[in-house]
Order: structure tokens, then sequence, then C-alpha cells
């Protein structure tokens, strides 16, 4: 992934940069988080624009959706969770929150443990075609203590 200097330099060379979308509706934050970048990185884009973790992409995901979806560390989600507690509650175009994609993707049992401390209801939320975080968790072939925790 593109380091922390090289992204310090661009935003130092244009800090509104941070701020600008993609076709998509992608921020840069959105961005790294959803191809897993390192704390520094996502910590240095927060810091550039806070309200970055508000954003949503076209299809209503935020920045939390994002790095439930990817490779991001508990660490990252933990530090998005802290800037922006309520972003667990948020449901993409298909109504899903942060915890079914941490299902989809087999996010470790730390990650899912931490978004039900964060909102334990959200283990009781449908998306769009009636499916609970657990059905997500039973597709994706989550461990039997991932399992215990959405019963």
């Amino acid at each position: 992934g593109t380091s922390y200097d090289t992204i310090s330099l661009l935003l130092r060379a244009w800090p509104d940069a941070i701020k600008e979308k993609d076709l998509d509706d992608r921020t840069p934050l959105y961005i790294a988080c959803e191809k897993g970048a390192s704390l520094n990185v996502i910590s240095l884009l927060l810091e550039s624009w806070p309200d970055a973790i508000k954003v949503k992409h076209k299809q209503y995901r935020t920045p939390l959706h994002a790095a439930c979806g990817s490779e991001a560390s508990l660490d990252t989600i933990s530090l998005l969770l802290r800037a922006w507690p309520d972003a667990v509650k948020e449901k993409d175009c298909n109504h899903q929150t942060p915890l079914h994609t941490a299902c989809v993707q087999g996010k470790s049992l730390d990650v899912i443990s931490l978004l039900l401390h964060t909102w334990p209801d959200a283990a009781k939320k449908a998306n769009k075609w009636g499916e609970t975080p657990l059905h997500a968790a039973c597709y994706s072939g989550a461990s039997f203590d991932i399992i215990s925790l959405l019963v």
C-alpha cells in the first residue's frame, strides 16, 4: 500500500485533496479503509479531515463498512469506531450494517466482539434479503466462537 510519507506529502501539497471524491463518491479515507491501509495512514487521513468518517459512498457504505470488508486490523476498526461510534448502526443500500460486512468477510472474533460490544442490537438487524449477521457468519464458515457470540 501507499506509505504514510507519501500520503503526508500529498496532503501538504494539496490539503483539500482529502475532501475530493471519486466517481463512486469514495473519499481517500474510504479507499484507504477499503484497501486495508495501515493504522498510521488511516489515522493521518482522519486527523486531516475528521468528518470524512461520516461521508458515505454511492451505495451508502461508510469507511467502517469498507474497513470491515477489507484486511483492516482490529486497531484500525477500533480507531474508526472511536471517531464515530454510531457508524456501527449505519446501513448500506442493501441494509447491511458493518457487522454484516465483517461477518461476510470472515473478520476475527475480536473484530466481531468489538462491533457487538459497541452496538449489541446489530446482531438482530436483517439486510434487505432478511439475513442477519448470523446468516452471514454461517455462510462464511465462521468459527464456533463467532457463531456463539451472534446467537
